[in-house]
């Protein structure tokens, strides 16, 4: 497929506003954990920004742009349900899926050729399912790259203090592969407990042995309770934190956030300026949403993908945008790297269904913003630097 450019079909100023939307909607679902388990509450804002904004021109396919969602409530008879009325309802595609009970819908989305775009890996089938079109690296890649970003800012001795959770478990394994590519072991493995009460022993562990860069991959309140009593252990470590509601996060720390790295796969709209990073800024304000953080970026970006991919289409179905996808090599985003979905990375482990591992290292600041450390997007598994839009 020819390469692709995402805001190709935005109206300049002055030229012929687009046919208004006829016909029935192009559905597509968000499948998410509102409130239980590792919620991310946010996600469906973004996608539900860019249909309103797609809705004032020609929507997708000449056809209005309908965001359907469903709260697996951390549940995977519910989110085996959610998977079922996606099918029900017609949609051309999942677009933001975040949830680790994928295994219970993904096997149907594959069976109905129904692309999950801009999925963002929990579950087994979300690395390994021909239905999973990711925009990022995910897991993977972040758990590859921040060690790497650590040790680059000077961090000698690198250990992890991660969710103890099956899925979480993984995280050493890309780690270990990155460290690799300059000189470095990973010095700790430290599984913590969901809503320990006291981080004081797992702190202490994380620091043994000299350790003086800690990847820190835990949930919300306990990533803040973490980075507490870390930085009172010791004021000098550095850190690098994978965590969910990335916004509350930062709130939580205020000033105390400072200095910690993050891995962001897109370029950050509040601290970068570009075209597409404005435009979202702006249709996520027309939509009512005043917070841009956290999941919100990925399901836009996944609602632009779709567009981009289908309005060429005869028709818009989700098995002519399954088939379009697996031919896609070259898509630019204005935020990320070109995006291919045709050969897996070498992320070290045989995961089929990682494309995209680039990521910009950037360290929080005093305040909301972030800044990038050189401004170049870097593959840890590849030891290169990537383009960056």
């Amino acid at each position: 497929m020819a390469a692709l450019a995402i805001g190709a079909g935005v109206v300049p100023a002055g030229a012929e506003a687009p046919a208004k939307t006829s016909g029935d909607p192009v559905k597509v679902m968000v499948i998410y954990e509102k409130s239980a388990g590792v919620a991310n509450p946010e996600i469906p804002e973004g996608a539900k920004a860019a249909a309103k904004a797609l809705n004032k021109g020609d929507g997708i396919g000449g056809r209005p742009v309908k965001v359907l969602v469903c709260d697996t409530n951390n549940d995977p008879n519910t989110a085996a349900e959610c998977g079922r009325t996606a099918v029900d309802e017609g949609v051309v595609a999942l677009v933001g899926v975040l949830t680790p009970y994928s295994d219970g819908f993904m096997p149907l989305m594959e069976e109905n050729n129904i692309p999950s775009i801009g999925v963002v890996a929990a579950g087994a089938s979300d690395f390994t399912s021909p239905a999973a079109f990711p925009i990022t690296g995910g897991l993977p890649a972040t758990a590859g790259n921040l060690p790497r970003f650590l040790a680059d800012d000077g961090a000698e001795k690198v250990s992890i203090a991660r969710i103890d959770l099956a899925q979480a478990a993984i995280i050493p394994t890309f780690a270990t592969t990155t460290l690799a590519a300059v000189g470095q072991t990973l010095n700790q493995d430290v599984p913590v407990p969901e809503s320990a009460p006291d981080m004081s022993s797992y702190v202490e562990a994380a620091l043994a042995d000299g350790t003086d860069g800690i990847l820190v991959a835990l949930s919300g309140q306990d990533a803040v309770n973490f980075v507490q009593a870390a930085k009172q252990a010791d004021p000098n470590v550095k850190l690098a934190v994978i965590s969910t509601e990335p916004g509350a996060f930062r709130d939580a720390l205020g000033d105390d956030a400072a200095g910690i790295i993050q891995g962001p796969a897109f370029l950050p709209p509040l601290s970068v300026k570009t075209p597409e990073g404005t435009r979202f800024l702006k249709e996520m304000k027309a939509a009512g949403y005043k917070d841009t953080t956290g999941f919100r970026l990925n399901s836009w970006v996944s609602m632009q993908v779709l567009a981009q991919v289908a309005d060429p289409l005869s028709e818009v179905t989700a098995p002519a945008v399954f088939d379009a996808l697996n031919t896609t090599d070259d898509l630019e985003t204005g935020l990320t790297p070109p995006l291919q979905w045709t050969t897996p990375a070498d992320v070290g482990l045989p995961l089929e269904r990682v494309f995209n591992g680039c990521e910009l290292a950037v360290k929080l600041t005093k305040g909301s913003k972030v800044k990038p450390v050189t401004g170049d997007f870097f593959d840890a598994f590849t030891d290169q630097d990537c383009p960056t839009p």
